[in-house]
């Protein structure tokens, strides 16, 4: 399989406790945190390709531009453009 533009992967958040600015330290509100927002942009990104790479291989994430909406629960969705993996929550 090859890289190609419009690979999709998906990853669910559940907004708890567990997650939290206050809880993992990012802040000290009862919020999504920050880093737990980004860990599911990443994992959903390096998901989606992982399959289309060689052995071995991985991704690394370069660069970030985010905006966490104010929900309960956090949907985010990446696709595989020209030459980079977008993701949007």
């Amino acid at each position: 399989m090859e890289l190609h533009i419009g690979i999709t992967g998906v990853d669910e958040v559940e907004v708890t406790q567990a997650n939290t600015a206050e809880t993992v330290g990012s802040g000290t509100l009862p919020v999504f945190a920050t880093p737990a927002m980004l860990a599911s942009m990443e994992k959903a990104a390096y998901a989606s390709v992982q399959p289309y790479l060689d052995e071995g291989c991985g991704t690394v994430g370069i660069l970030l531009n985010a905006v966490l909406p104010g929900n309960d629960y956090v949907f985010g969705k990446s696709e595989q453009g020209d030459q980079a993996v977008n993701f949007k929550v």
